[in-house]
């Protein structure tokens, strides 16, 4: 493979985590879209959210090297349990399920969103 990467084991299981991963961006990219208003400050308020969660994911480096508070804090964010769920030889609930919980919550908040919006 390019880069010397290896093939997941399970493709299915893989492919199941990572659409839940790109599910998980655009639900949380909607929230921030439907909240600030200038794309300038959007852009600013996604970095400031999105490349702490690459950080500590273990995306960059193994999150067993952060402390324990940081790793706690990792798993707040949905890139810790796609990068989990992508890594694990298979569908594991416990790792889809809080993924899951990170889809559904920004979709809430979306919906809640759009009603004040139209209230407006």
């Amino acid at each position: 493979m390019l880069f010397g990467a290896a093939v997941p084991q399970n493709l299915p299981a893989y492919f199941v985590a990572l659409a839940l991963l790109i599910l998980a961006s655009l639900c949380t990219g909607l929230v921030f879209g439907l909240i600030v208003k200038s794309a300038a400050k959007l852009s600013m308020v996604t970095q400031i959210i999105f490349l702490p969660s690459v950080l500590l994911s273990g995306i960059m480096f193994p999150a067993s090297m952060l402390p324990a508070v940081l790793r706690g804090a990792g798993k707040l964010l949905f890139a810790s349990w796609s990068f989990e769920a992508m890594c694990s030889p298979g569908l594991d609930a416990k790792l889809l399920l809080p993924l899951v919980g990170l889809i559904l919550l920004p979709l809430a908040i979306s919906a809640w969103r759009l009603n004040r919006i139209k209230a407006e």
